[in-house]
């Protein structure tokens, strides 16, 4: 390369796994920097995220996820000084626990929490900033008829909070859902039929 195509970048990652007994775990992380003169550009990232999982016997068990992502990127200065910088960084939680029952019945509840956030600088003194924070608690059923045939039933309740510059005030939506479905299968083939019921406060129902 040379000239106006110069271009670098740099990439790391590593896991971890491990357990002990019932106890099963998962580490895992990264950092990632790139960049060039072509598009006088420069990204960092930077993420991380974790597994665990705990099993009660035959009949039971709960998993936890976690994780984190930040980058950075910048654009400039072009010959005309002006310049553009992103800031960015998500971090989610998620659990599940599981009760199983028999081998054709599985019962789940599970909750998460996923907050974003970016913020923005350009260099004509102006910003921008954006919040986001979601979230959502899932029932589900799953029965098992026949040999494969499954029948599935849920429920799932979200909340969605938005805050932003360009809002006068903060925002927050509900989504309500209740779904089924049937999968059969005979041979090779498999039909899936099912009904779903959104109520979303802004939307209404659909």
């Amino acid at each position: 390369t040379g000239g106006l195509s110069d271009y670098k970048g740099r990439f790391t990652s590593a896991d971890v796994t491990g357990g002990a007994g019932a106890f099963s775990s998962m580490f895992a992380g990264g950092y990632s920097q790139a960049g060039g003169i072509r598009n006088y550009d420069d990204m960092m990232q930077r993420n991380a995220s974790t597994k665990m999982r705990y099993d009660f016997g035959d009949t039971a068990r709960v998993t936890t996820l976690a994780g984190y992502t930040d980058s950075n990127e910048s654009e400039g200065p072009y010959p005309d000084d002006t310049w553009y910088k992103q800031k960015y960084y998500e971090r989610h939680v998620k659990v599940l626990g599981e009760y199983l029952p028999s081998e054709r019945a599985v019962f789940s509840l599970g909750g998460s929490l996923i907050g974003q956030n970016a913020r923005s600088f350009y260099s004509y003194d102006d910003r921008s900033e954006f919040h986001d924070m979601n979230g959502t608690v899932t029932a589900e059923s799953v029965f098992t008829f026949r040999e494969a045939d499954t029948l599935l039933c849920g429920i799932e309740l979200a909340r969605d909070t938005i805050e932003s510059l360009s809002l006068p005030e903060a925002c927050a939506m509900d989504a309500h859902s209740a779904y089924t479905s049937y999968t059969a299968i005979a041979g090779p083939v498999a039909v899936t039929g099912g009904l779903r019921y959104d109520h979303h406060s802004e939307f209404e129902d659909q």
